[in-house]
């Protein structure tokens, strides 16, 4: 289930083996099974879930009995019919990831969305545990690229399977219009659907490259046309190395888009020039609405011939401990997002972390905290 949490609360979800509330639904669990409680504040805007829901019976099986669980109030809960799709038992009782307004599109996304660079080359049977994963703790976010491998086919299927879930974006790393529009019509085949929420230019920091793709007949050209016609709702721009933000910021004088993309993280931060740029982005963002989105959060160091461990292009910290305090040190930074690591091996740290965070932590303890870990900018 994916809630909003007004004021930093904490918003309790639950996941009882073999079936499973989220998102304001119940599904049916065999009798027997014990469902235990969980308690939490009800936030405005939130309803208990009835618990006649508990003495409905379907299937010979009775519902699921909710008790301190939350789901966004509506005239009465959907049920759904248990059985339609075989799924990985998850059993988890915790709180879910906060949400927040994504910039100026209406949509309220996971703080912490899923960086699909991570389903690159990985089975269907690891993609469909990774979406269980993501299920159960609030994640209701999915950014990939034409570039990510099959990331964009793992996905059509998740989206099959959780029609309306998820906020989704995709990227193209083309620059003219012709390369951008078969591009964006490609990931939408790729994807299974017949739009996305969001079309984003990927890396788009070579000046060259940015003058080619903003210009008359340009990759952005395609991605308004591709607006005009309901195939994407919104538009922004990625990036990675030390000049991206200031890039960033010409890109937002240049058009109005929807969201940005950058790295942000403890090493990378104490590069005085990037961490003013940064700040300059992020005061621009504010000011215009841009959704402002993070990546390599727990980036450690370049790996500069060591022996590669990871499916990162960069070293990651692996530590459980130090994969906390980075995620708590993104995260304490209000109107920011931060997107997953681009392994899935090392997702399931960065979720908990992020499930974890408390906004009520003073400052000076994270940096207490971030002062211990060792690390250099990738760039």
């Amino acid at each position: 289930m994916s809630s909003r949490s007004p004021s930093g609360t904490k918003l309790c979800s639950y996941t009882q083996a073999p079936g499973k509330v989220r998102k304001n639904v119940t599904v049916p669990v065999p009798a027997g099974v014990v469902t235990p409680t969980v308690t939490c504040p009800l936030p405005s805007g939130f309803m208990k879930v009835s618990e006649s829901l508990g003495r409905q019976r379907s299937g010979g099986h009775r519902q699921l009995r909710v008790l301190g669980m939350w789901c966004r109030r509506r005239s009465r809960p959907r049920l759904i019919a248990a059985g339609a799709v075989e799924r990985r038992p998850l059993a988890r009782v915790g709180c879910v990831i906060a949400t927040a307004p994504f910039g100026s599109t209406g949509h309220d996304s996971s703080r912490t969305i899923f960086g699909a660079a991570a389903l690159g080359k990985v089975s269907h049977a690891d993609a469909d545990r990774t979406l269980e994963l993501l299920l159960a703790h609030g994640v209701n976010h999915i950014d990939t690229a034409a570039a990510y491998g099959d990331s964009e086919l793992r996905i059509a299927s998740w989206l099959r399977r959780e029609p309306g879930h998820f906020f989704v974006a995709t990227k193209t790393g083309d620059r003219d219009y012709k390369g951008a529009k078969e591009s964006i019509r490609r990931s939408l085949e790729r994807l299974g659907v017949d739009h996305v929420d969001l079309i984003q230019l990927h890396n788009l920091v070579d000046v060259i490259e940015w003058e080619t793709a903003l210009r008359d007949g340009g990759a952005l050209e395609a991605a308004v046309e591709a607006r005009d016609e309901g195939l994407v709702r919104f538009i922004g721009v990625t990036g990675h190395g030390r000049s991206v933000a200031a890039m960033h910021r010409r890109s937002l004088a240049r058009f109005p888009f929807d969201s940005v993309l950058l790295p942000y993280n403890i090493s990378q931060l104490r590069d005085p020039l990037y961490a003013e740029e940064f700040e300059a982005l992020a005061r621009a963002c504010a000011e215009r609405r841009v959704a402002m989105q993070t990546i390599k959060s727990i980036a450690l160091a370049p790996w500069d011939g060591r022996p590669q461990t990871a499916a990162t292009w960069y070293e990651p910290l692996t530590d459980p401990a130090d994969i906390e305090v980075a995620v708590r040190w993104v995260l304490a930074r209000p109107g920011i997002f931060l997107n997953t690591v681009g392994d899935i091996n090392l997702l399931p740290r960065v979720l908990d972390a992020a499930t974890r965070f408390d906004s009520t932590m003073p400052h000076g303890e994270i940096e207490e905290r971030v002062a211990r870990l060792s690390g250099e900018p990738l760039f």
